[in-house]
């Protein structure tokens, strides 16, 4: 799940003001299409973490020159101080320890490093409790509100310098999820069941407003 794309990507790289040669982490790497990206359109020395084996097989099959590597979230494989950005879209929402894994974002980025993070959210905090618990699409369980996410990356020592709703773009998503095309080609049809799955998960999301922000976020120097 990638609502909005390399557009939004790019995005974040223009609000962090990354430099040839910086060196970025993709933190739920997938299989590593973001770190190629990055790597091939705007030359940084971009790689990638993720605990997914397959995923990672997935990515070095396509590319074998990618630097993928196995690793969490909550303890990260590089040394305090020797990244200039850390990236993760759309995977805080699914990391169990939030907490934890700022923590370690705000260990490896050097002073000034840059934080990026793309996910989803909830915008009416008061229906949040509801969907505590419910199995939802991609791991959306862990949807938090701006609040607690803005003041969970000020704890870890983050100061948040943009925030943006992009919201659009999940609907957008959303729905060629549930309509469009991939539900009918050959080896990915869901079964009626999947779909009735799916159509009462969003019901669920409706009563939370779920969004999706894009943050922007510098390690204090």
């Amino acid at each position: 799940m990638r609502p909005g794309g390399f557009a939004l990507t790019d995005r974040a790289l223009q609000l962090c003001a990354f430099k040839a040669g910086d060196r970025v982490a993709d933190i739920g790497c997938g299989f590593g299409a973001t770190v190629e990206y990055l790597r091939r359109s705007h030359g940084l020395d971009a790689v990638g973490i993720d605990p997914a084996a397959a995923s990672l097989e997935r990515g070095l099959r396509l590319n074998p020159c990618l630097p993928l590597s196995p690793g969490f979230a909550e303890k990260l494989p590089f040394g305090p101080g020797t990244l200039d950005g850390v990236l993760t879209e759309c995977s805080l929402s699914v990391i169990a320890d939030k907490e934890r894994a700022l923590a370690e974002f705000c260990r490896v980025l050097r002073p000034g490093g840059k934080m990026v993070i793309t996910d989803v959210y909830a915008r009416n905090a008061d229906a949040l409790d509801s969907v505590r618990g419910i199995p939802l699409p991609f791991g959306m369980t862990g949807i938090m509100t701006r609040d607690q996410l803005t003041a969970m990356a000020g704890r870890q020592g983050f100061s948040l310098t943009n925030w943006e709703d992009h919201s659009q773009t999940l609907k957008d998503y959303l729905f060629q999820a549930v309509m469009g095309d991939n539900l009918s080609k050959p080896g990915i049809r869901r079964q009626e069941e999947w779909k009735n799955s799916w159509q009462e998960s969003i019901c669920v999301l409706k009563r939370v407003s779920l969004g999706y922000f894009l943050l922007a976020a510098s390690k204090a120097a």
